[in-house]
C-alpha cells in the first residue's frame, strides 16, 4: 500500500512504499509534486523488477492473499488484520481465490458482491448482509488488489474501484458505513435491566458501570478498556481519554490525540462509589498502580477473551430487555444521536467524540440533526425591521456617530472625501 503524507514535525512531505521484495521504505521530498512523482518512479521499479516473474504472473488470488497478509501484518493493528483475515477467508476466497490475480475483472468483482447481497446467513431462512457488511468484503478485496497494481504490477487498474465508483453514481451515500442507534426509550431500558441483572448477581457491576458511562460519554470501547482510576476527574466533571486497551495491549486512540469528555451529574453520581470500589479492590488484591478502571477477569488489561464475554452478556441483556440487535459499539453511536436531535451543537458533539474533523460526525450522524420547519432566514428581516426605512446617515445619526466621522471614513461611496457639494449637502443634514 504506497502512499505519500505531509508530516507534522516537519515542512517536508513523506513517501511510504514496499520494494519487489516487500521490504517497507520510507522517503522524503520538499513538496507534494515531488513527493508524487518520486512514488510513482518507485511504483514503476517495482513493477519492473516483478515484470520478469513469471511465477508471480500465475499466482492465484488465494497465494497471493497469503504473501499480502504476511507483508502487512507489522503495519495494521492487530485487530485490523484479523478483521481482513477473517473476512478474506470466509467471504472472498472461497469465491475468487482460485482466479488468478491478473485474470481479475470488473465482473468479477460485481458478480460476487451482486452474490452476497442475494445471499443469507444464520439459523432458518437466515438474513441478509447488511451494506456495512458488503462494504468491508469489498475494501479486503480493494486493498489486496490495490497492491497487486501498485507495488507488484500484476493488474493495470483496481476492478474494485470501478465498482465502487458505479454504485457511488447509482446510490448516493450508498458507501457510508451504517449506523445503528438507540433512543432514549431503548437506551433507558437496556440500563434498567443492566441494573436489575446486576442485582439478580447475573451481570458483573463493573459491566453496567463501563456500558452506562460509554452511552453517556460516546468513548469507543477500546478507550473505555484503557482508563485509569487517575483519569476521572468527578471534580470538574471531566474524564481524561489518552490511550486505548485492543486485545490485551495497549495502544494510543484511533486518532492519536489525547481529549477530556464531559461527564453528566447522573453519571458522576454513579462514578463516585464505583471509583471508591475500584481503589478497594485494587488495593486489596495488592495490584500495581495505575489502577485499570475496568479490569479483566484475571486482574489485568481486557483481553480479547474478555471482550467476548462482554459481547455475549451485552446480547443478553438486549433479549431480556426486548430489544433489537444491537451491537456494544452503538452505544457510542446512541450517545452522538441523542445530542444531535437534542440540538446540541455539532462542533461540541464532535469534539465529545474526539473526530479529528465535524465533517466525520456530521457523515455519520447527520439524519439525527433536527429538521423543524423554524424559519431561520427571518432573523435577516428582523435586522431590516430595525433599520426601517432610515437612509445611510440617518442611521449613523441614530446609532450616535457625528458628522466627523462621516468625514472622517467616507460615506457609502467608500471613498475618503467628498466633493465639496456633497460634502457641504451632508453636513447640512447632520446639523
Amino acid at each position: 500500500m504506497a502512499t505519500i503524507w505531509k508530516r507534522k514535525d516537519r515542512d517536508m512531505w513523506a513517501v511510504d512504499f514496499r520494494d519487489a521484495t516487500g521490504k517497507r521504505i520510507r522517503l522524503t521530498a520538499s513538496t507534494r509534486l515531488e513527493a508524487e512523482t518520486l512514488l510513482a518512479e518507485k511504483i514503476k521499479e517495482t513493477k519492473d523488477d516483478h515484470s520478469t516473474a513469471p511465477a508471480l504472473r500465475e499466482i492465484t488470488l488465494t497465494e497471493y492473499t497469503t504473501r499480502w497478509l504476511d507483508r502487512v501484518k507489522e503495519d495494521l493493528e492487530e485487530k485490523t488484520w484479523r478483521g481482513y483475515q477473517q473476512t478474506l477467508d470466509r467471504h472472498v476466497l472461497p469465491a475468487l481465490g482460485s482466479v488468478k490475480v491478473r485474470d481479475l475483472t470488473v465482473s468479477h468483482v460485481a458478480r460476487f458482491l451482486a452474490a452476497k447481497r442475494k445471499a443469507r446467513y444464520g439459523p432458518g431462512e437466515g438474513k441478509p448482509y447488511s451494506r456495512t457488511a458488503l462494504r468491508l468484503m469489498k475494501a479486503a478485496l480493494s486493498s489486496i488488489l490495490t497492491d497487486a497494481v501498485e507495488l507488484d504490477g500484476l493488474l493495470k487498474s483496481n476492478p474494485c474501484l470501478a465498482v465502487s465508483s458505479r454504485k457511488k453514481r447509482n446510490r448516493a451515500g450508498s458507501s457510508r458505513p451504517e449506523v445503528n442507534a438507540m433512543t432514549a426509550k431503548q437506551r433507558d431500558a437496556f440500563l434498567s435491566h443492566a441494573r436489575v441483572r446486576v442485582e439478580q448477581g447475573v451481570l458483573p457491576h463493573f459491566l453496567q458501570v463501563m456500558w452506562e458511562l460509554r452511552v453517556k460519554t460516546g468513548l469507543r470501547p477500546e478507550e473505555a478498556y484503557g482508563l485509569h482510576f487517575g483519569d476521572i476527574d468527578l471534580g470538574s466533571r471531566t474524564i481524561r481519554v489518552e490511550r486505548a486497551v485492543s486485545l490485551g495491549k495497549i495502544k494510543s486512540t484511533k486518532t492519536h490525540e489525547r481529549r477530556l469528555v464531559d461527564v453528566s451529574d447522573g453519571l458522576a453520581e454513579l462514578l463516585v462509589d464505583y471509583a471508591d470500589l475500584v481503589q478497594t479492590e485494587a488495593i486489596a488484591a495488592n495490584l500495581a498502580e495505575p489502577y485499570w478502571l475496568f479490569r479483566g477477569r484475571d486482574g489485568g488489561l481486557a483481553t480479547e477473551k474478555d471482550e467476548r464475554w462482554h459481547r455475549d452478556l451485552f446480547k443478553q441483556v438486549l433479549h431480556a430487555a426486548l430489544l433489537p440487535a444491537f451491537v456494544p459499539y452503538d452505544l457510542r453511536h446512541s450517545f452522538a444521536s441523542l445530542l444531535l436531535s437534542s440540538n446540541v451543537p455539532l462542533l461540541y458533539v464532535s469534539k465529545q467524540l474526539g473526530h479529528s474533523k465535524p465533517t466525520t460526525t456530521l457523515d455519520h450522524y447527520a439524519k439525527w440533526l433536527p429538521n423543524g420547519e423554524q424559519r431561520f432566514v427571518n432573523v435577516l428581516d428582523a435586522q431590516l425591521e430595525k433599520v426601517g426605512t432610515k437612509t445611510w446617515h440617518q442611521v449613523d445619526r441614530i446609532e450616535g456617530k457625528d458628522s466627523e466621522v462621516v468625514e472622517k471614513f467616507g460615506g457609502p461611496c467608500r471613498g475618503r472625501t467628498y466633493g465639496p457639494l456633497i460634502k457641504s449637502q451632508l453636513l447640512y443634514q447632520l446639523s
